[in-house]
């Protein structure tokens, strides 16, 4: 069999800001330093990642400085707050021009717009036009799994990267927005997946209240809870298939192994973005880089298995 086209992997930042458990300003230092010396293709950020002394950014930007050997691009998402008050367009450059002094950069490679939506597009024209201009960042896109929002941007400016949660639990809902892209021709950054911690093999149906306390995304209500027990259902048919797999040889690693190689492997994702919060897990998810994943196989999960293992989200 032969291997499939190799995907650019990135680390996103967000698992060390401290969303998700406590994390020490000397950890994130010792987690990033860990990072760029694994030497993703990129690092992915956000200007809002954290908070006071313990924010990303400058803790990143001091990493940067210190690190002798080359440095992985740079994607940095702005305005996570930007969603109301006065002259927001300003705001946004704003933060923009903040970013670059934080990670103490000349140019980034991508500046994306964290939360796009139909009623920001003027902001977000306004700083499209400014990242232009400045000569500073060598890409500029969105983060929606909208399809209409994407489609709009794009009449509206040049967007050359689309950042979206793409896992195989969700594939069937983001495949609308993966289809504008591709037709627009725009990079694809795959991030979210391992589904929210769903796809690592984490929980199990009766684990609803714990997912609901760590993930605080999760409402616990009885809809809520149903649902959550529809997904758990579906991971498991995903969880039994990729051990189909290893007992037919066609995949030898864990259940998050197949989950990350398969969407590296989809024809419509080019960039992927690997979690973890923890060494371990970091180091776990970066050895994915030098796993094959069949072409026969990403075809086949890509043309028809993923439709049978859709479900909505709660």
């Amino acid at each position: 069999m032969s291997g499939a086209r190799a995907a650019r992997y990135g680390v996103g930042l967000l698992g060390i800001s401290s969303q998700y458990r406590p994390v020490a300003v000397a950890e994130k230092h010792d987690l990033i330093r860990f990072l760029l010396e694994a030497r993703p293709d990129f690092m992915d950020t956000a200007t809002g990642y954290g908070q006071d002394t313990a924010r990303i950014n400058p803790i990143l930007g001091r990493c940067l400085a210190e690190h002798a050997g080359p440095a992985p691009a740079i994607v940095n998402k702005i305005g996570a707050a930007l969603c109301d008050g006065d002259d927001l367009g300003a705001r946004a450059v704003a933060e923009f021009e903040r970013g670059l002094d934080e990670l103490g950069v000349e140019v980034v490679d991508t500046t994306l717009v964290h939360r796009a939506a139909l009623r920001w597009l003027p902001r977000d024209a306004r700083l499209h036009e400014a990242v232009r201009r400045s000569g500073r960042s060598r890409r500029f896109g969105l983060c929606t799994n909208d399809p209409a929002v994407l489609a709009a941007y794009c009449d509206a400016m040049q967007v050359d990267v689309l950042q979206a949660a793409v896992n195989l639990l969700d594939y069937t809902a983001a495949r609308p927005v993966l289809e504008v892209a591709r037709a627009r021709g725009i990079a694809v950054q795959a991030r979210s997946v391992a589904a929210t911690g769903l796809l690592s093999g984490s929980y199990a149906a009766e684990d609803v209240d714990a997912f609901a306390d760590e993930r605080r995304r999760f409402a616990a209500t009885a809809a809520a809870r149903a649902a959550f027990r529809a997904r758990i259902a579906v991971v498991e048919r995903i969880r039994e298939h990729c051990a189909a797999l290893r007992v037919a040889g066609q995949f030898d690693g864990s259940l998050v192994d197949f989950c990350y190689s398969a969407i590296a492997a989809s024809p419509c994702v080019g960039e992927v973005i690997l979690g973890g919060s923890t060494r371990e897990q970091l180091a776990q998810n970066l050895a994915l880089r030098a796993r094959p994943f069949p072409d026969e196989l990403a075809a086949q999960i890509f043309a028809s298995r993923v439709d049978e293992w859709a479900a909505p989200y709660a």
